[in-house]
């Protein structure tokens, strides 16, 4: 779902100026660095039908580095149907989505269905911060994060989602 996240992104982080970026990424001072939390222990259920819904980026960073302003046009929306739609300008990415909360980190894998990513699996740990869907993907496919943090030069993508109010998710 996110290799043309990860292009995209780094072709907008090229075009934006440190003050831009670090500008779209001041939600995340809010909810993003604080010391970790154990992950919120629910159940499945519990967790979809807090994913469920039309989502957008506030804040996030890549590799390291604040998300570009450009980035809050990304719309993730997540069904009762377990799948996932990506629209990013017009690019539309879909696939299946399937979580695991057994562990340390409530886990996702996202599988392309259609779009650049089909055939792909995206693992991703996630967690709900007062507001925010707060989710970590490793873009390169490697294996699913274990901490929310996006190293300097790492494919760590983290994204600060606040749902769309209003807006059904797409079937």
């Amino acid at each position: 779902m996110f290799r043309f996240f990860l292009v995209s992104a780094l072709t907008l982080c090229s075009l934006c100026s440190p003050a831009a970026m670090a500008q779209g990424n001041a939600a995340a001072k809010d909810v993003g660095q604080k010391p970790q939390q154990p992950a919120e222990k629910m159940t499945e259920t519990e967790a979809w039908k807090k994913m469920i819904g039309i989502w957008r980026p506030t804040a996030g960073e890549l590799a390291g580095k604040p998300m570009p302003a450009q980035m809050k046009s990304i719309r993730l929306s997540i069904s009762a149907e377990k799948t996932y739609a990506v629209d990013f300008g017009g690019l539309l990415d879909k696939g299946t989505i399937a979580i695991d909360l057994s562990g340390e980190q409530m886990q996702m894998k996202l599988t392309g269905t259609e779009g650049p990513n089909v055939d792909k699996v995206i693992p991703a740990i996630f967690k709900f911060e007062k507001e925010f869907l707060v989710v970590c993907y490793d873009v390169a496919n490697e294996k699913s994060p274990t901490e929310f943090k996006s190293p300097d030069g790492s494919s760590i993508v983290i994204l600060y989602y606040e749902r769309v109010k209003d807006e059904s998710p797409a079937k």
